[in-house]
């Protein structure tokens, strides 16, 4: 629905031009007011507009259907698995798992390209700078994602922090492995 919602605000605001009412302002039944005119008159909504913004908000509310299995298909099942395997680490409070490729030019090595997995791994425990703990927890990748193993590196990033809304302090240790070193 936020999508939905996220759609239809803009459009109501750059095409409603008669009665000048965004989404929330429809729902609540409020207008657009020129505070120099003494006397305005309000025009009605054209129809074709609800039309519009109910099939934004259906298409919003029916997408994830189709988007949800896109998680257990390749190459996203083995991420979820290396992220599950992640998490079953007490001291992991939250992991992200990603790969990607990174391109480097310059004038005088050329161009090479890198390929990597990435972990972010947020900690409940300040051990950013523990090798081993990183090791462990990229051999886990390494285990579960098998194509990990056809990339140049795994890194695991640990994190350690704490964000109380009105101050916040994040610490990050980055921690690079080959994978045949794993």
């Amino acid at each position: 629905m936020v999508f939905g919602g996220f759609f239809s605000t803009p459009y109501q605001y750059l095409f409603n031009r008669i009665t000048r009412q965004s989404l929330h302002d429809v729902i609540v039944g409020t207008y657009v007011v020129n505070i120099d005119v003494e006397k305005q008159a309000v025009g009605n909504i054209w129809k074709p507009h609800y039309v519009l913004v109910a099939i934004f908000l259906v298409a919003a509310a029916v997408a994830p259907i189709f988007t949800g299995k896109l998680a257990s298909k390749e190459p996203f099942a083995n991420l979820l698995d290396s992220r599950k395997a992640l998490m079953e680490n007490h001291t992991v409070n939250f992991a992200t798992v990603s790969y990607g490729n990174s391109t480097f030019t310059s004038a005088e090595s050329g161009t090479s390209e890198t390929t990597y997995v990435s972990a972010q791994v947020s900690l409940l425990e300040n051990d950013i700078s523990n090798e081993e703990f990183a090791r462990s927890l990229a051999t886990k990748i390494a285990d579960n994602y098998p194509d990990a193993l056809n990339k140049d590196v795994i890194q695991i990033n640990l994190i350690y922090g704490y964000d109380i809304g009105i101050a916040s302090r994040w610490n990050s240790h980055s921690h690079r492995f080959s994978p045949t070193e794993l």
